[in-house]
């Protein structure tokens, strides 16, 4: 366990659940331009029952202690963010309607120009 966490606070961590915010530190760590994503393969909302969720948590638990420590240093890597990050990660969130659907070619461009004009102006 202490040498996975150790590992863990060597790398860039995200969470599936906070995958905005783990985008723009990715775009950022690695000097990435501004991506645009398109969602597949995204699996309805199941019910699981309570004793389910019981069991799996028994039967994961360094698993869950692991988890918690990456929260930790994700939320670590998060302080250290300037005062644009926020900005940054509500852009990205206006954008995930546009992600889920079939984006032609031509509202692509539109993106990318926006995107080009807003580097320009020393905001990407």
């Amino acid at each position: 366990m202490e040498t996975a966490k150790r590992n863990l606070e060597a790398c860039l961590v995200g969470l599936t659940e906070r995958f905005e915010e783990t985008f723009v530190l990715l775009r950022r760590t690695f000097g990435l331009r501004m991506p645009f994503y398109h969602t597949t393969n995204v699996s309805p909302p199941y019910h699981v029952s309570e004793r389910a969720v019981e069991l799996a948590r028994e039967r994961n638990e360094l698993d869950l202690e692991l988890y918690g420590f990456a929260c930790d240093v994700f939320a670590a890597q998060l302080d250290c963010q300037d005062r644009s990050f926020g900005p940054e990660v509500s852009a990205y969130r206006a954008l995930r309607p546009l992600s889920r659907a079939a984006i032609t070619g031509r509202v692509l461009r539109k993106l990318e120009r926006l995107h080009e004009t807003h580097s320009r102006n020393g905001n990407g």
